[in-house]
């Protein structure tokens, strides 16, 4: 009688390929870190409308599910992509010199870029109805560590805020608009010029302006009976 035939058995991986084709675990707090940083890369080279889900997991290497998992939404993390390198920015590099920044970000080489990209993902976001509050406190920082750099004595708080605050609307105008208003790179390089030269001539303009003297107290309405 013929011996009954062998089961075929498959062939187990090695080791080594099972181990590689094996992703590490990863805790929340490094899923994030790593959506955080593909969000950041992704919107430096692309349209905030065109950075999709899958994008976005795709480069970080996790599942889809996990934006929203941990970030809850696509546009929540879309804003903590932008408000989180800029706050480090604001904060950590003026302390440290930026050796402890948590993202690939330069404090000084791509402080403008992630400005801008900060600025068009703002336009965007509020269009599809985020919340202009979600980004008031960064903005507060920007404009706080404005005003310090106006360092003559004799600039008023009023002088030094209102520089502060119109620079950040020319920034913000060249970034989203220089294209519709056809600026060429001399335009644009004038008006970053002119930003940074405002402490030159705040003096002048503030006593042209009277913004060294107290504003004047807006009458009250007459209450209605």
């Amino acid at each position: 009688m013929a011996p009954a035939p062998k089961k075929a058995t498959k062939a187990l991986p090695a080791k080594g390929k099972l181990a590689a084709a094996k992703k590490p675990r990863l805790s929340q707090a490094e899923a994030q870190d790593r959506m955080l940083q593909a969000s950041i890369n992704l919107l430096l080279v692309h349209p905030p409308a065109d950075v999709t889900v899958h994008m976005i997991a795709d480069a970080a290497g996790v599942h889809h599910d996990y934006i929203a998992r941990y970030f809850g939404s696509r546009e929540e993390l879309l804003i903590q992509s932008a408000e989180t390198p800029m706050t480090d920015i604001l904060t950590v590099a003026r302390i440290s010199g930026g050796a402890n920044m948590r993202f690939g970000v330069n404090p000084t080489e791509d402080m403008l870029q992630m400005a801008a990209v900060r600025y068009r993902l703002i336009s965007y976001l509020l269009a599809c109805g985020v919340s202009a509050d979600r980004f008031v406190n960064t903005q507060t920082t920007m404009i706080e560590n404005g005003m310090a750099l106006f360092t003559n004595p004799e600039l008023s708080e009023r002088t030094k805020r209102n520089f502060v605050m119109m620079s950040v609307m020319l920034a913000q105008s060249v970034h989203l608009m220089s294209e519709i208003n056809g600026m060429s790179e001399q335009d644009i390089d004038d008006v970053m010029g002119f930003i940074r030269g405002a402490g030159s001539y705040a003096p002048v303009v503030q006593s042209a302006l009277g913004w060294d003297q107290e504003p004047p107290k807006k009458k009250s309405k007459p209450s209605k009976k």
